[in-house]
């Protein structure tokens, strides 16, 4: 699941005043990286040819040369396909099928650049934290929400203690009255919402661990303890949100699924209990 993407956001605190520069802008656009000299990209980054050289070396890469070439192959996990694609196909029936297709690759797209883009260590980590957790506190709003919803359940056919709280109300209470034994797990596909940046500053004012599903390099990925990154494109005039919630939903099922194969949960019993609870048994 690793590449220099995951690993530049993975290791972003361990670089220094320069070579963070290079790093911030790597992140805020390959695009442009990949189209520029090295004094081009010096320039944009505000740091010199011979650091960018020296920071290439850093990584274990000969020059600027190799570095790009690394970025260019783990371009395609970040944004391989671009809703915009779709919206000047004819509406008529007969496009019917190239939309189909083209919406699959966007969903197909979207979820590998997810799986690209995490690093194992991290689902590891957000796994412990969330079966050693007294409450999991699952905290979104708008689609977000839904989506926090979705885990809620899964963890709590789990045996896991979890809410999902989408009332902005009832959001400030809940991360008001966590404590160090819980789990707060924030979504915000922009990383900005206002509500849930407050919600992770409640909860981190509580002591109660935190994990995020964002992007990387926004305010509320600075918050967290875990970060899970979600980095996919999303065209928010028209289609918010569509793509970028496959994303979210293959996370959570793969955090679900490491929880699930744990061998200190008797999931067989936990089906009995909840067959003879729905009278099924």
């Amino acid at each position: 699941m690793s590449n220099i993407i995951s690993k530049l956001n993975r290791d972003s605190a361990k670089f220094n005043k320069t070579e963070k520069k290079i790093v911030d802008y790597i992140l805020l656009d390959v695009e442009k990286v990949l189209e520029s000299s090295i004094t081009d990209f010096a320039e944009l980054a505000q740091v010199s040819p011979a650091s960018i050289t020296r920071f290439s070396r850093v990584l274990g890469y000969g020059g600027y040369k190799d570095l790009k070439l690394a970025l260019a192959r783990a371009k395609p996990t970040q944004t391989p396909y671009y809703h915009k694609s779709m919206q000047h196909l004819p509406d008529c029936a007969g496009e019917g099928d190239n939309l189909a297709n083209q919406y699959l690759n966007q969903v197909v797209a979207s979820i590998a650049a997810t799986y690209n883009s995490l690093d194992n260590a991290d689902i590891v980590k957000a796994v412990a934290m969330i079966k050693s957790a007294e409450w999991v506190k699952i905290f979104g709003v708008a689609i977000s929400g839904f989506i926090a919803q979705d885990f809620a359940m899964r963890l709590f056919r789990l045996g896991i203690n979890a809410q999902a709280v989408v009332d902005s109300h009832f959001q400030k209470i809940s991360a008001s009255l966590a404590n160090e034994n819980d789990v707060v797990i924030c979504i915000s596909h922009t990383g900005r919402s206002v509500e849930i940046l407050n919600i992770a500053k409640l909860a981190r004012n509580s002591k109660a661990k935190i994990i995020c599903l964002t992007a990387p390099l926004t305010p509320l990925s600075k918050q967290a303890d875990v970060l899970l990154n979600v980095n996919i494109f999303e065209e928010i005039d028209i289609y918010t949100p569509n793509i970028s919630q496959f994303s979210y939903h293959y996370i959570f099922g793969l955090l679900t699924l490491h929880i699930g194969q744990s061998k200190d949960l008797n999931t067989a019993e936990l089906l009995r209990k909840i067959k003879a609870g729905l009278g099924t048994d």
